[in-house]
């Protein structure tokens, strides 16, 4: 059986596709929040935020790590970024880095 090696340009659509859903989903939480004056959702929508900002260290972290002799396969790449954020979202539910705690602070003054 013959096997065709997959685009590059796929992999990165693909991979930003992800990002940007995640990135989408953050924005109609956030309005809908602000919107209806929804504390709670506020709270979690605060935690998407965070959780994309985790996500994008963990991303620059992984891609500062030299690259071994082995070429990483199109799977490879989408489980490492599906991987890096449901990672994001547990350390952003669990209190990460505080950083959704100071923007629900922040802006919960204003519901």
């Amino acid at each position: 059986m013959k096997t065709y090696p997959v685009n590059i340009n796929l992999q990165k659509e693909i991979i930003q596709k992800l990002d940007k859903a995640a990135a989408e989903n953050f924005k109609t939480s956030f309005e809908s929040a602000l919107k209806n004056k929804q504390k709670q959702q506020l709270k979690r929508a605060c935690e998407e935020f965070e959780s994309i900002f985790i996500n994008i260290i963990m991303q620059k972290m992984r891609s500062s790590i030299p690259e071994s002799g082995i070429q990483k396969s199109f799977g490879r790449e989408i489980y490492e970024s599906m991987f890096d954020q449901e990672v994001s979202k547990e350390m952003a539910k669990s209190g990460g880095i505080g950083l959704a705690k100071q923007l629900y602070d922040q802006l919960s003054k204003y519901l």
